[in-house]
């Protein structure tokens, strides 16, 4: 499963996704991972959440950035969800993002992976493929 939490910035995005990885945690039979170009919800997160900071990793482009998502499934097969904060930050180029979302899918069809992804732009600039995914 895929989805999308998206709005401009002062939207509510974080909070809602705050609630969904710690919903998560209290319900899943496996790990938790969540993605984000910072350490900024560290505190906010329960502490069995893998955090994965992004900025010591060069992940621009979405073919890197699977390779990436990969990688972390390789080192632990147990994972049943990956959540990836501010898309948009880590990902600058909203042309890949459609790219990214459908390489999550694929991904979660493959290992049984939920996804949760947060983009901080207004509907407009969203591409259709990621559109259908909002909540």
């Amino acid at each position: 499963m895929i989805k999308v939490i998206a709005g401009p910035k002062g939207f509510g995005k974080t909070k809602a996704f705050i609630e969904d990885i710690n919903q998560a945690v209290a319900q899943a039979k496996g790990n938790v991972v969540c993605i984000e170009k910072s350490n900024r919800l560290m505190y906010d997160l329960d502490k069995s959440i893998r955090l994965i900071d992004t900025q010591e990793f060069e992940l621009s482009k979405a073919d890197v950035f699977a390779g990436f998502l990969y990688g972390i499934i390789s080192q632990d097969f147990d994972i049943t969800n990956i959540f990836i904060e501010s898309l948009n930050k880590i990902i600058p180029d909203k042309n890949e993002y459609e790219a990214v979302v459908e390489a999550a899918e694929k991904i979660g069809e493959k290992f049984n992976i939920d996804f949760t992804i947060t983009v901080s732009a207004v509907l407009d600039d969203i591409p259709a493929g990621v559109k259908k995914y909002i909540d």
